[in-house]
């Protein structure tokens, strides 16, 4: 409906009011009929993201931000709180300072936010949750932590987006290849890393991207592959799992999430040239996190990836070692 692909149509106004609203069907506009009629994605793609740009300021703010530099939320585990926290025993002060440590060590590195990083505001937002009645168990209070760590990030970020429209903005910028995140990048400690994946500029109130594309960074991501993967393997193994990999190589490139693995796919299937050889498993036993998902090629998906020298190079090294 902002994008004025649905005709204007009262939604509900309350989550007890869902059920009434099931049957509804909501009509498109000449605009939405002409968008779902396009047959290429790519195009469909350029025109969603566009429009996006043009009427949702959050999603625009979150595209500038990153246009400066990656952002880092951290996350944290029921491991982090202690079994009989309560909304007033909770560490706040030892909270805090953890937020403000990871954000720094981070590959944002963002002195502003630790700065802007303190316990009052988490506290305040926690208690205020729990106002009514107690959280059912630990998990319920690190949500309301989380939630807490998350809104007073944006807030330091000057992003006005609440934890949960965050969460929508990061996954559709992904989805358009405009932006990557992932939970698993190497330098990370614990926590979300978002970065951009194309080329934003701004002009006055407007403002443009340029996606980087495999036609333009394959090669980019070809060299990272190898020597990222030396840098996760396990002592005495060979393989590595997909999606640190992923996420490392797209963040270190500068590319989404997908475009390595359009780069891994073309590799192992022997579309694009290489200097090593690349495998990969189906990791049956392995079970990626619900962020993530398996890297598919052919129908099939895999887990795991190996990388090796190629014939030429092992040839070259027996005559040598002659």
């Amino acid at each position: 409906m902002r994008l004025g692909w649905v005709v204007k149509t009262p939604l509900p106004s309350a989550r007890h009011r869902v059920e009434a609203y099931r049957q509804k069907q909501f009509l498109l506009t000449e605009a939405g009929q002409k968008w779902v009629r396009i047959t290429d994605a790519g195009e469909a793609r350029d025109i969603l993201g566009q429009a996006l740009v043009k009427q949702h300021s959050y999603f625009r703010d979150y595209l500038i931000r990153l246009a400066s530099g990656p952002l880092f939320m951290p996350e944290f585990s029921e491991t982090d709180i202690r079994p009989d926290a309560t909304p007033e025993s909770l560490d706040y002060h030892s909270l805090a300072s953890e937020v403000a440590r990871r954000i720094q060590v981070s590959p944002a590195g963002d002195t502003a936010a630790v700065l802007n990083i303190t316990a009052g505001p988490i506290r305040k937002y926690v208690q205020r949750r729990f106002s009514k009645r107690p959280p059912k168990n630990r998990k319920a209070l690190l949500d309301a932590a989380q939630d807490a760590v998350f809104s007073e990030v944006l807030s330091s970020e000057n992003l006005r987006a609440d934890p949960a429209s965050f969460v929508i903005i990061s996954s559709w910028s992904r989805e358009l290849f405009i932006t990557g995140n992932s939970r698993y990048v190497t330098e990370s400690p614990g926590g979300w890393l978002h970065w951009a994946a194309a080329d934003i500029t701004t002009t006055g109130v407007s403002m443009s991207y340029a996606r980087r594309n495999v036609s333009k960074f394959g090669d980019y991501v070809v060299s990272m592959l190898r020597s990222a993967s030396e840098e996760l393997k396990t002592p005495g193994t060979e393989l590595v799992k997909v999606y640190p990999l992923r996420g490392t190589v797209a963040f270190r490139c500068g590319v989404a999430n997908e475009v390595v693995d359009r780069v891994l796919a073309d590799l192992v299937m022997k579309k694009r040239s290489c200097p090593y050889e690349v495998w990969v498993s189906a990791g049956a036993l392995i079970d990626p996190p619900a962020s993530e998902w398996p890297l598919s090629i052919g129908g099939r998906r895999y887990h795991l990836v190996g990388f090796g020298d190629s014939y030429t190079e092992k040839k070259e090294t027996a005559r040598n070692v002659a």
